[in-house]
């Protein structure tokens, strides 16, 4: 019972901080605020720099998202120039087809 009293005087001293008063180490008590600011501001600073890169790489994923919508919209735009070279191949041939004159009708049902 002994061994077990002494091993929790230890750690409620140690958490109390009467282990600081005894050994006098409260004229270092500066310091260690210090250091616990110096921490504390470590800390914060890693957490602003990594959501900063979270941003980044979410910006980067959009941008690349935005590039392949840009791609298939050229790609359009260059199929529009097919159709026309088609047209123009088709009409060399003396084929009937062509594309439509009349827009769509349109079908009201009841």
């Amino acid at each position: 019972m002994g061994l077990k009293r002494k091993i929790i005087d230890k750690t409620t001293s140690f958490f109390s901080g009467s282990f600081i008063l005894k050994r006098r180490m409260d004229r270092f008590l500066w310091f260690f605020i210090y250091i616990f600011i110096l921490l504390v501001l470590f800390i914060s600073w890693n957490l602003y720099i990594e959501s900063r890169f979270v941003r980044i790489e979410k910006n980067s994923t959009i941008i690349k998202d935005l590039e392949i919508s840009r791609q298939q919209r050229s790609l359009d735009l260059v199929s529009i120039d097919n159709r026309i070279k088609v047209e123009k191949i088709l009409q060399n041939f003396g084929s009937k087809l062509h594309a439509p004159t009349d827009p769509p009708k349109r079908v009201k049902g009841e």
